[in-house]
């Protein structure tokens, strides 16, 4: 089995969660994708969406911090719809 390991660092939000997307897409059906989030700094609503269905969809999150995991934990990215810091 062939492991894809894709590293995120600072933020995902904007235009980096459609880039992810397409990543995500590209890659093989046939071996394990882990996404490793130790350098996330802060993601979105649409980040934490897409980070959630791709650990859905069984791709691995490994590494993140207490407040990624904390906004994961929240459905669907509610915990940061709201968000309005310009972050």
């Amino acid at each position: 089995m062939t492991l894809a390991l894709l590293a995120l660092d600072g933020k995902l939000l904007g235009p980096w969660v459609e880039e992810l997307r397409s990543v995500i897409a590209t890659l093989p059906g046939d071996g394990a994708v882990r996404l490793n989030l130790e350098n996330l700094i802060f993601a979105d609503a649409a980040g934490i969406e897409l980070l959630q269905t791709a650990q859905r969809n069984g791709i691995q999150l490994a590494g993140a911090s207490p407040l990624i995991d904390a906004l994961l934990a929240a459905p669907h990215g509610s915990a940061v719809a709201n968000d309005r810091t310009g972050v």
